[in-house]
Order: C-alpha cells, then structure tokens, then sequence
C-alpha cells in the first residue's frame, strides 16, 4: 500500500519487506507479530519499519491497509500490495514480485533452474511414424512449440498401474513428510516462476504478466494443503452418546489411491492445481491429463514435482487427446476430476459411469452481473470489462451477461463503449 515500501532498497527496507512478509503471514491467523518475536506488538510501536517516521498517521494507515489486504491470504496480499505501490505498470509488477518470491524461496545449494521438459515416453509406446502425435503452437504466432504423443489405453493403463504402486508409498509416508515434499515444490515453482509463466504464454497465448499471476496463485494452494491436510482428513473423535459412554469413536480418512486429473487450457496451471494439490496432499498419487493445447505446462509441473519426490512416480503425466482422457477415465482410477465444457463433460462423465468411477466436474457457465439504478456506474463498467474480457473471456466465472436496470442502462452502455474502445 503507498507509504508501505517507501524507504528505499537498502538494508533497512530489506528487514521492512521481511517483516511485511511475517505480517502478512501471520495476520491471517488473527493475531500480528513482526519477525515472529513479540506477539504483543503492535503497529504504533515501530513506526520505521513501515514508512516515513516523521509521518505518523500515513504510517497506521498503510500498516492498517496491508492489515485488511493480508486477510486475503499471503500471496494475493504481496501481489494487491504490488499493484497499490506499483500501479499497473506490467515490468514493476513483475520486478517486484519476483524478488518477493526469491526472498520467500530463496535458491536452494546446486538447484539448477529446469530448461527442458521430458517428451513422456512408455516401453510400450510404437516408434517413428507408427506413433500417433500432435503439435501445440503458439495461437498468438503460429509458431510451433511443441510435439506430444497421443498416448495410448495400453500405455494410461500402464502409468496408472505404476501410480497404484506408488500411491502405497505415498500414504504410508503421512501428512508430516507430504507437507515437506509440497513445500518443496512450492519452492521449485517458486524460484522458476517466469519460466513457466514463459510456457504458459507459449502454448496458451496469454500475456506473460497474466501467466506470472496465475503461477504465483498455486503457491497459496501449495502452502494452505500442505498445512491443514492433517487437521481436516487426520483422526478426529466422535461423541458415542450415553448408551455407548464405554465406546470409542473416530473417524478416519483414508487416501482414495489414484486419481485421475484432466485439465483445461485456459488456466493450464492454477485450475489442474486445484485438483492435484489436494489430492497429494491426502495421499493420493494423481495421473494428470492436461489439455492438448497445453502438454508443455503439465509436463513441466510433473518433471519439478519429479525433483521433488524422486523415489517413486507419484504425479505422472498423459498426453494426447479426447480418446486419451477416455483411456483415462476407463484405467482403474479411483476418482477423475475434470474442468472443462458442459458439453465435454457429459462424456466423461458417461465414460466415468461404465465403471461407476467417481467423478467431480467444473464445467462453465452463464454467469450474469446485475446492475441496479442506484449502482456505481463506473464501477460497474470498470467491473464488466474486466471480467467480461480478461484472459479473451475464456473464465468459467467470466461476465457472460449483464442485466442492467432500465433507467441507467443507456449511461452503463456509454461507459462500456468508452472503456472498450481502449482496448485492443
């Protein structure tokens, strides 16, 4: 927020960021503290580390701001405290928060940043021209990216089977030495950020900026089920009643074994994540999908993970195209989470029905903005545009529709037309 990263790069804003950082983190649990030390403090206390001395009341009312921002979480804090201080300009913004994200994950002893992603190969995969592949290029450009496999039932049927042996040893490790591997990966994510931001923009086409925000979204999915998972699916009593008082009860969760993820390709990472990360975190192995726009994406997330957990295949990839998501669905998995269209999903999920193989499906929608008489025009406009154009309009929660009260819906017309003739 302004008056928040005013004093400068030296070392005394180093410690300020710090403690912003350990703000940020710890005000979303209900209580602040700076550095960890002193859970007494209080923002009146150490006015020098969060703006101008001399002026006070600027001071408590930036800390106050990043107080009510931190409640968003600690990433999206940093990212909307980002653009507070920074506008809206794409290299300060990038700038920024890349050097947040070196300072949260600084580089570990011989970690050499990852310049390839592996072509997933199976023993029982044909040769030369007998293989069947796809090509994924930039949709911005033409130019080509990369080629894929379209992989085949024998070969899903394969990686599912190695992911039923490496489930076992995935769940038998438990939450505490899960919770590790994910905060590592979160690490690798972390420190390459604009690398996969780079292939998100390649394969999908949007811009880098929008690619590095929704990398950076994961690190709060990463962080959050690495933490809670044992305190939501560990062992928790039940009360047995009086006719039961000498009984026991508890319940238990226990991982489901493999599941199956198929992705999209507008949000290749963040939306696939959403699956994946959870899943992991409850012990599960997951064979993911992605979408066959996006293969590059999915392969560079299995290859860090890989890294990560390198004792056993426990997040393996698939590629290829709608009949290799059949194949998916039909291998055995124990659960398929699907986001995608409402038309694609009703294949899945008759093809997840063969089986009885459960299923959870995010499909789009219809979503509607209402605008009243006594609305914030330009608010509203503001709102429509943004949420009706970012990301091409291709959001499962973009505004599709709007319905406007009559008596302003010529106004609300006038600001939309004015709005989008700056766009291009």
């Amino acid at each position: 927020p302004p008056g928040f990263y005013d004093n400068g790069m030296h070392e005394a804003t180093v410690r300020s960021l710090t403690a912003g950082v350990v703000l940020v983190d710890v005000a979303s649990r209900g209580r602040l503290s700076l550095r960890g030390s002193d859970p007494r403090w209080k923002p009146e206390m150490d006015p020098a580390y969060y703006a101008d001395p001399t002026d006070r009341a600027a001071m408590l009312a930036g800390v106050r701001q990043a107080v009510d921002i931190a409640r968003q979480g600690p990433l999206a804090s940093i990212i909307t405290g980002a653009r507070l201080h920074h506008g809206e300009d794409e290299a300060s913004l990038q700038e920024f928060i890349s050097r947040w994200t070196q300072t949260l994950y600084p580089p570990h002893p011989g970690d050499e940043p990852m310049t390839t992603v592996q072509d997933p190969r199976s023993e029982l995969a044909p040769t030369g021209e007998d293989r069947p592949t796809f090509e994924v290029r930039n949709p911005g450009t033409g130019d080509l990216v990369g080629t894929w496999p379209v992989q085949s039932a024998a070969e899903v049927e394969e990686t599912v089977a190695r992911a039923r042996a490496a489930a076992e040893w995935w769940a038998e490790i438990g939450y505490a030495e899960r919770g590790k591997r994910l905060d590592a990966f979160r690490g690798v994510i972390a420190r390459r950020i604009h690398q996969l931001a780079h292939l998100v923009h390649d394969e999908m086409g949007k811009p880098h900026s929008d690619a590095f925000l929704e990398v950076a979204l994961v690190l709060d999915h990463l962080a959050w089920a690495g933490k809670h998972a044992p305190k939501v699916l560990g062992a928790q009593r039940r009360p047995t009643g009086l006719i039961n008082a000498n009984l026991k009860a508890t319940v238990e969760h226990h991982p489901l074994g493999v599941v199956g993820v198929i992705g999209p390709w507008n949000y290749p990472v963040f939306t696939p994540m959403g699956s994946i990360v959870y899943a992991l975190a409850g012990g599960n192995a997951v064979v993911f999908k992605p979408s066959e726009f996006t293969p590059g994406v999915g392969a560079w997330l299995v290859d860090a993970f890989a890294e990560v957990v390198p004792e056993h295949p426990v997040l393996q990839l698939v590629t290829g195209d709608g009949s290799t998501g059949a194949a998916l669905c039909r291998a055995g998995v124990d659960k398929v989470a699907f986001t995608g269209s409402t038309a694609t999903a009703k294949r899945v999920m008759a093809t997840c029905a063969e089986t009885l193989t459960p299923l959870v499906a995010e499909c789009g929608g219809k979503d509607a903005l209402i605008v009243d008489r006594d609305a914030d025009l330009a608010a509203a406009a503001d709102g429509a545009v943004w949420g009706g154009i970012a990301n091409a309009g291709q959001t499962c929660i973009g505004v599709e529709r709007i319905y406007v009260h009559q008596d302003v819906a010529a106004e609300l017309a006038r600001l939309l037309v004015e709005r989008f003739d700056d766009l291009r």
